[in-house]
């Protein structure tokens, strides 16, 4: 694949779930092993799985390319400096585009819970309040409920994703094009999108502008390195 065609394998199949697949705050009803498998692979995007995640397709690369310590370091520097501009950009947008999580309208149409219509004008600890008494009305399972507690600030972008999206084209553009691991990481990364709806964690659209959000930086990145960084320890 080329840069071109690798970011698009990626990208059009996340616009298919993200358009297609409705958000499902009504996780509670999905099947337990459903449940599971949404929780399994949001959290790979989160830490600690992000950690497994950054490491592993390091390793690989390093060693495809034979890189030396030095190069190993800085292709480290530039990844740790893209997630942290993920954080920067998820910490800012969130506060400017105050988008509520659609588990958040959800529970605000069921759960009879005094307050719930007020969820997004209190503090965080008053929000957790408010979730665990829906949880007595609503019988919420607790996997799900401690996911949703740890997501109780507001939708727009996906930290998830950004971080996802980060990940897969930064390591797919540089990752040689004969090895299985493009195809592994695209897989990863729809895993993780489709786990955002069904947890009842974001929108459609969440997942679309975190993709562009994370994505163009990644892409630069992945191109500075192949031109650079890899072409170096290839001669």
């Amino acid at each position: 694949m080329t840069s071109v065609r690798y970011p698009l394998s990626l990208l059009l199949p996340l616009c298919f779930i993200a358009l297609l697949v409705p958000p499902m705050p009504f996780g509670i009803s999905l099947p337990g092993s459903l449940t599971s498998f949404a929780l399994l692979f949001s959290n790979s995007a989160s830490w600690p799985g992000l950690l497994v995640m950054m490491l592993v397709p390091l390793v690989l690369v390093a060693r495809a390319f034979a890189l030396p310590p030095r190069q190993i370091a800085l292709l480290f520097g530039i990844l740790v400096a893209l997630l942290l501009l993920d954080l920067g950009i998820k910490t800012l947008l969130k506060a400017m585009v105050s988008e509520p999580r659609p588990y958040v309208l959800w529970l605000q149409q069921h759960a009879n819970v005094a307050g719930m219509d007020r969820f997004y004008q209190r503090p965080d600890t008053a929000r957790l309040t408010l979730l665990m008494a829906a949880q007595i009305n609503l019988a919420i399972p607790d996997p799900l409920l401690q996911h949703w507690a740890y997501g109780v600030n507001y939708a727009f972008p996906s930290g998830h994703l950004l971080v996802a999206i980060t990940l897969s084209l930064f390591f797919g553009l540089i990752w040689p094009s004969n090895t299985p691991g493009r195809i592994l990481l695209i897989l990863w990364l729809l895993a993780v999108a489709l786990s955002r709806l069904l947890l009842g964690m974001h929108w459609g659209i969440d997942l679309l502008g975190s993709a562009l959000l994370a994505g163009i930086p990644a892409w630069l990145a992945a191109c500075w390195v192949k031109k650079h960084l890899l072409q170096e320890a290839a001669e």
